[in-house]
């Protein structure tokens, strides 16, 4: 089995830890059994996904190749595991989206909209940057076409398009 415990952790472990305890979610902290020989930061088994903290410093050039994240992720896709990378600043800076994102993907968000009741309408830069702002890990990002998704008449979701030479691409 893997291994518990809980030294060396950052306050964004932690963090992440507490709302998983907060929401009774079964984890495992530091395992290197499912993807071996990599260890993944936090192993939900209940759900087969698999958490990894990225601390700015030791997850820089400095420590790891740069295509170090995306090898690991891909890894654990062909070992069945669906692996979340969240960085540090991401955490710091967005918590409530890296949250409510882990919500989503655990299926723990109650409010579920389904888009047929829905419409969908043009909007703003201005709206969609506020939008993006608020709950995109990215944040706001520039476009061709922005258009969102309204319920009872409040924006729940935006989508932004690229013209390209024949297409649109979703960005």
């Amino acid at each position: 089995g893997c291994p518990r415990y809980t030294h060396n952790l950052s306050r964004g472990e932690h963090e992440i830890y507490d709302f998983l305890k907060e929401n009774n979610i079964n984890f495992i902290q530091r395992c290197r059994d499912v993807i071996s020989p990599y260890e993944i930061d936090i192993y939900l088994p209940d759900y087969k996904i698999g958490i990894e903290y990225n601390g700015l410093y030791w997850h820089s050039s400095l420590f790891k190749d740069k295509d170090y994240h995306l090898a690991k992720t891909e890894y654990a896709a062909r070992n069945g595991v669906y692996l979340l990378q969240i960085f540090e600043d991401e955490m710091f800076n967005k918590k409530n989206i890296v949250l409510a994102k882990i919500k989503h993907i655990l299926g723990l968000d109650s409010d579920k909209i389904m888009a047929r009741k829905c419409v969908i309408r043009e909007i703003t830069y201005d709206k969609s940057k506020i939008f993006m702002e608020q709950n995109h890990i990215q944040g706001p990002v520039r476009g061709t076409i922005y258009l969102g998704a309204f319920y009872n008449e409040k924006l729940i979701s935006a989508m932004i398009f690229v013209k390209t030479k024949d297409s649109y691409e979703l960005v």
